[in-house]
């Protein structure tokens, strides 16, 4: 779901005045790398401002780290532990209403296919997501002849998660 349809569907101010939310992209940009294919990545600085704002900014942080939970989850995971997941400013119009100010750095992967026609399709993979990791399980390891070489139990991680990557799906006739 889209950031904009996100907060105005769950933001009561925002479902009252959605005119009130004003989302600029400022001095975005594209990454690519030296591969076999022509995917790249873009990249998009996302300032966002609510006007007049009546309630406590601390609603919006809440819903937006909801959102990026699923939407651009790499920001939870941010080794950079002084850098902030992202940042915030306010102006004050009066005793009850706010300007607030939200900015973000999003991306997305942009996969490009060609199919045997010699057409190039564009395809957006959903975001990577977290999931819990396996139980703890017997494992066993045989070598190339067949002969059993090791046995152990997993471990299990209390409130682990791990990565998923979603592969870019077929479509647009690739």
């Amino acid at each position: 779901m889209s950031l904009r349809k996100y907060l105005v569907e769950n933001i009561a101010f925002l479902r009252d005045n959605p005119d009130k939310l004003k989302i600029h992209i400022v001095e975005g940009g594209y990454r690519s790398r030296f591969t076999k294919g022509y995917s790249f990545e873009s990249i998009c600085p996302v300032r966002f401002v609510i006007e007049d704002f009546t309630d406590e900014p601390d609603i919006v942080a809440h819903l937006l780290f909801q959102w990026i939970r699923i939407n651009q989850s790499e920001l939870m995971t941010n080794i950079e532990k002084e850098k902030p997941t992202f940042k915030f400013e306010a102006e004050i119009i009066d005793n009850d209403k706010t300007d607030v100010l939200f900015e973000l750095e999003l991306t997305e992967r942009v996969i490009i296919k060609e199919n045997d026609q010699g057409v190039f399709f564009f395809d957006y993979p959903d975001e990577p997501q977290f999931t819990q990791t396996s139980p703890s399980t017997q494992c066993e390891l045989f070598d190339n002849d067949g002969n059993l070489v090791a046995t152990w139990q997993s471990v299990e991680v209390k409130n682990s998660v791990a990565l998923e990557m979603p592969l870019p799906g077929k479509r647009n006739g690739t």
